[in-house]
C-alpha cells in the first residue's frame, strides 16, 4: 500500500521530467535484472509516464527486454483500456500487435479522454495487423485515411453542456413517441453548443491539415 500511495503522489505532485531523468538514469546504470523495473503502479500512473516507461521498454537490449516484456505488456494493456477499448477480447489480440508506437500515434490524435470508440478500435488495429503482417506489394496497396479520435467522454460533455442527457431513456420508449420526438431532438443537436476542449482540438486539426495543404 506504502509503494502505491507512494506512485501516486509523485504522479501527481512531482513534474513528469523528474521522472523521465530517474527512470532513463537507472535503466542506463545496467543494473542486475530484479531492479530494472522501476517501482510504478501502473493503474494510478498517468498516460504520460507510462509512455515514457513503455519506450523505455522497448528500447532494452533483448537480453534485458526478455526480462520486462511482463511489465510492457501491463504497460499496453492499461493504456489500451484507457484509450481505445475495454472489452477483453479485444484487448488479448490487441496488446500482441500494439507498440508503444502504434499507442503514442492515436494519443497524438486523441481529443478528450474517453474511448475512442469500437469502430476505430476496429480500424486502428486492423490496419496494425495488416501492416506488421503483410508482404511489401500488399502494403503498397494498404492505405488508411489519416484520422483523429473524439473520446466517449466528449460526447457526454456536449450532451450535458447542452441539456441533452434527458434524452437517453429514449430507446425504452415506443417506436411511435421515438418517431414524434426524433424532429425535437434532432433540433436539439443541431443547435448545441460544442464543449471548448472539442473547438480547440478541432482548430489544431484544421491548422495542421491546412498548413499540409499550403506546402
Amino acid at each position: 500500500m506504502r509503494d502505491h500511495l507512494t506512485d501516486f503522489y509523485f504522479a501527481h505532485n512531482l513534474p513528469h521530467t523528474l521522472f523521465e531523468d530517474l527512470l532513463r538514469q537507472t535503466l542506463s546504470q545496467r543494473v542486475p535484472p530484479q531492479d530494472i523495473v522501476p517501482s510504478i503502479h501502473t493503474e494510478l500512473a498517468p498516460l504520460g509516464m507510462l509512455f515514457t516507461q513503455g519506450e523505455a521498454y522497448e528500447a532494452l537490449e533483448y537480453e534485458e527486454r526478455v526480462r520486462v516484456e511482463h511489465h510492457l505488456e501491463q504497460i499496453k494493456v492499461v493504456l489500451i483500456k484507457a484509450m481505445i477499448s475495454d472489452h477483453l477480447e479485444y484487448i488479448g489480440i490487441a496488446k500482441e500487435w500494439f507498440d508503444i508506437a502504434d499507442l503514442q500515434a492515436i494519443r497524438v490524435r486523441w481529443i478528450g479522454s474517453g474511448k475512442i470508440g469500437g469502430k476505430a478500435a476496429g480500424v486502428m488495429l486492423a490496419e496494425c495487423v495488416l501492416r506488421k503482417s503483410s508482404d511489401w506489394d500488399f502494403l503498397q496497396h494498404l492505405c488508411v485515411p489519416q484520422s483523429w479520435f473524439l473520446g466517449a467522454d466528449m460526447f457526454y460533455q456536449f450532451a450535458e453542456l447542452n441539456g441533452l442527457h434527458v434524452h437517453a431513456d429514449q430507446k425504452y420508449k415506443s417506436e411511435a413517441e421515438i418517431r414524434a420526438d426524433y424532429p425535437t431532438i434532432q433540433d436539439q443537436f443541431r443547435e448545441g453548443r460544442l464543449p471548448d476542449e472539442i473547438v480547440e482540438g478541432l482548430r489544431m486539426i484544421l491548422e495542421r491539415v491546412v498548413g499540409r495543404l499550403n506546402r
